[in-house]
Parts: C-alpha cells; sequence; structure tokens
C-alpha cells in the first residue's frame, strides 16, 4: 500500500495520504497529542436531493432532511447504542449533517483503535428497519417545529429562499415534516448505497500515531467488504439563474427582539459536478473573508459605530457560504432596528465594491487571520474538522498561512468588486409580533 507524504514546511506539518479500496485516508501527526482524533466523512448532505442511484440509470427525488434522518438512523444498531459502545471505552462521538456533506466523529485518549474500528463499521454497515424509522421519524417531526421556533434559524433559512431561485441551498437541511414523513428504509439504503460508497468518502486522523498503522487498520477492515465497482455519484442540480428569488423577506414571531440577515450572492467557485475548483478558488474566498473583516469585522469602526449606537448588540456575525454551485456572503445579527441594519449593512458593502479595502486595515485583519490559523494547528479537534470541511470542498485547509502571505488590499478590492452587481443583494427580518403571542 502507497502512502504518500505531503509536507508544509511553513507550519512544520506533514499529512500522509493513501487510497485505501477507494478511500481517501488523510493522517495528520502530532507527537505529544493525548486525544487521538478520526472524522469520517461522506460527500453527501441536504442539498443532495436528487440523484442517479448507484447501479441505475434514471434520477430519483428524494424527500428534503433524508441525508440528516440517515445520520441519525446509522447510530441505531441492532446490538444497542453505539453512542453507548463509544463512551464504554472513553471515546467522545460527534456527527452532523450539513448542506454538502455528513460527518462522523470519535476522539479517544484510550482505546483509539478501538473506537476508530466501530466508527468505520457503523457508519459502513447499515441496520434500518421499519420501526426505526417510524420512530426516527417522530423525534425529527419534533427537532423541526422546535427549530420554527428559533428566530435565529428562521431568518437564515428565510434568507437562503430570498437568495435562490431553484438550488437547494434555499431547503432546510433537517427537511420539513411533510417531507420526512416520505422516508422510507428502501430510500435510506438506496441514499446509502450511493453515497457511502468509499471513493465519495475521506477518513482524516489527527494526533500521535503512526500513519502506517493506521492505514492497515483501514485495509483490514475494508478488505472483507463488498461495495461494487466505483463509478462517479451523479447529482442532478437546477440551473439556477444570477439573480436572486426576491429582494427581501419578512415575518413576525413571538421573541423579544428582531433578527436580520443581508446575503450577496456570488458566483460558485465549486462546480456541481465534484470536479476541482478553479485554482484560484480558495484564494479568492480567503480574500473575501478579509475583506469582511476589514470593513465589517469587531476591530473596525464600522462595527464600533452601530455597536455604540445600539443597532445590533454582541450577536452579529458574517461569513463567505460556499457549496457546490452556490456562493453567498452572509451577514446577520440581533437588533432592535433592523431596517437600518439591513441599509447600514448594504451601504458599507456595496460602497466597498467600488472603493476597495483600506491597505492598513487589510494588513491588520491579514496577520490576525494568519495567527488564528496558527492557533488552529495546535487544537487537532478544530484543525481535523476544518480539514476535513475544505477538503471535501476541494479546498486545503494547511495552505492557509501560504495563501495569507501573498495576499493584499488591491487583491481584495478586486473578489469586492462582485458584491456591487445588480440583483444579487436580498434582506431577510424576523420581528417581533405586535402582542408578543405566538
Amino acid at each position: 500500500m502507497t502512502i504518500e507524504r505531503r509536507q508544509y514546511p511553513e507550519i512544520d506539518i506533514d499529512v500522509f495520504r493513501a487510497q485505501v479500496h477507494g478511500l481517501t485516508v488523510l493522517v495528520v501527526p502530532r507527537p505529544g497529542f493525548q486525544r487521538r482524533y478520526a472524522a469520517f466523512s461522506t460527500r453527501y448532505g441536504g442539498n443532495d436531493l436528487e440523484f442517479v442511484p448507484r447501479g441505475g440509470t434514471e434520477p430519483v427525488r428524494t424527500p428534503s432532511g433524508i441525508a440528516h434522518f440517515l445520520e441519525h438512523q446509522l447510530f441505531d444498531r441492532p446490538e444497542g447504542s453505539v453512542l453507548q459502545r463509544l463512551s464504554a471505552l472513553g471515546a467522545s462521538p460527534n456527527a452532523y449533517t450539513s448542506s454538502t456533506s455528513t460527518v462522523y466523529y470519535v476522539s479517544a485518549v484510550d482505546g483509539f483503535e478501538q473506537a476508530l474500528d466501530i466508527l468505520l463499521d457503523f457508519v459502513q454497515e447499515p441496520a434500518f428497519t421499519e420501526a426505526g424509522v417510524a420512530k426516527e421519524q417522530g423525534i425529527i417531526e419534533q427537532e423541526i417545529r422546535i427549530y420554527q421556533d428559533y428566530p435565529h434559524v428562521q431568518v437564515y433559512e428565510d434568507l437562503m429562499q430570498a437568495l435562490y431561485q431553484a438550488h437547494p441551498a434555499r431547503v432546510p437541511v433537517i427537511g420539513t415534516v411533510e417531507d420526512i414523513r416520505r422516508i422510507t428504509v428502501d430510500l435510506l439504503n438506496t441514499c446509502h448505497r450511493t453515497f457511502y460508497h468509499p471513493h465519495n468518502m475521506l477518513l482524516a486522523v489527527i494526533g500521535d500515531v503512526d500513519p502506517a498503522a493506521v492505514v492497515e487498520q483501514v485495509e483490514r477492515d475494508l478488505a472483507g467488504r463488498s461495495y461494487g465497482p466505483p463509478e462517479p455519484v451523479r447529482r442532478v442540480y437546477p440551473d439556477e439563474p444570477e439573480p436572486v428569488a426576491r429582494p427581501e423577506s419578512r415575518r413576525a414571531m413571538a421573541t423579544a427582539e428582531a433578527y436580520a440577515a443581508v446575503g450577496f450572492k456570488l458566483a460558485p467557485p465549486v462546480p456541481v459536478d465534484g470536479s476541482a475548483p478553479a485554482p484560484e478558488a480558495q484564494r479568492r474566498v480567503l480574500l473575501l473573508q478579509l475583506a469582511l473583516d476589514a470593513l465589517i469585522g469587531p476591530a473596525s469602526a464600522f462595527y464600533q459605530r452601530l455597536y455604540d449606537e445600539g443597532v445590533f448588540t454582541d450577536a452579529f456575525g458574517y461569513n463567505v457560504e460556499v457549496q457546490p454551485g452556490a456562493a453567498h456572503v452572509l451577514v446577520s445579527g440581533r437588533t432592535n432596528q433592523p431596517g437600518r441594519f439591513c441599509e447600514e449593512v448594504l451601504e458599507r458593502l456595496r460602497s466597498a465594491a467600488g472603493q476597495g479595502v483600506d491597505p492598513a486595515d487589510f494588513e491588520r485583519v491579514r496577520r490576525a487571520r494568519l495567527g488564528s490559523f496558527l492557533s488552529v494547528l495546535d487544537d487537532a479537534d478544530a484543525l481535523n474538522g476544518l480539514l476535513v470541511r475544505d477538503r471535501l470542498l476541494g479546498f486545503d485547509f494547511l495552505r492557509t498561512a501560504q495563501l495569507l502571505r501573498d495576499l493584499d488590499a488591491g487583491g481584495a478590492g478586486a473578489v469586492l468588486a462582485e458584491l456591487g452587481r445588480d440583483g444579487r443583494a436580498a434582506v431577510a427580518v424576523v420581528e417581533p409580533k405586535e402582542d408578543g403571542r405566538p
């Protein structure tokens, strides 16, 4: 078994990579770390609603929320709870489903090898039953109804539906009550067979580990399994028009304060067909993140002014979100002045689209982000999560230091120009009901 070694001399980290029966295995040795971490992930998330099943010829349309539902169901085993088995070893398990991926985590100080075996087994060996599906439907329905009472969740979902006309980014990852009720054992098996094939998956291990031993353990586990021949996952995504679906969304809820969100639709840097992003894609995303740091981040004059004037509270955030076939800038916050919040954010970013970023401000945030990146290298849990997140998109998180070294305000100004295009911005507001009742 060939194990490739890639060195990152600027951060003194080596990454070992092997292909084990089609599964990409990444190992990042961190000598001296007490806890070891593994993340087993698949390129399958809430957006993957329509696809051609493995071995099939025609696309099928699945209910929203099924990727998240499947994640929950894999923990339900005939021999008992996977969580209890891992906890008995002293291991800490976790999992999440995003729009683009599903990731299963485990970490342990002792008994890591046993925990890794359990992780590999339960993710690859579904045991879906009618009774289990019916039970899970009730649990997820309650989860959906709880989320519907959270204004910060609703304002995000409203913004996604305002930004996108057809792309499944507008569909909540958790799904709808109506769709959850349509999930069956057969559908779950179809999704697992299609997306949980080793060729569509990634295993990342970080900690005080021997790369050869990790690869050998994975080889033993996969050797006795039958997956069928590899074939590319054929997703079906609708064409997404450039303009937003609508410029504004408003709703009233039982909440003490209003929540507002502003979004700018971007040209998607990651293709929907699974091919690699353009070489400049990761650099452009990082430049845009730095531009936001400089323009509206906590150390900016904009942030301080609006905070001092009570336009928003400490619940203020921003991000560049990237998915296959979709990308957007998101700015959101809790506010008693939602109209002004949206106007100020729109004006600040639209004006910067023409004026660019002050070089001194850019240099300040560039240095700060480099410091944050270097600090993550000593946090194996966070490092594993970020490494997996970027790798599944076709990016390389460990190149961040190298990229940051060559970025400047001129490059940030160039990518900011996209925010000035007509018909690309939308806002969403959740306001308190006048009588305060649901």
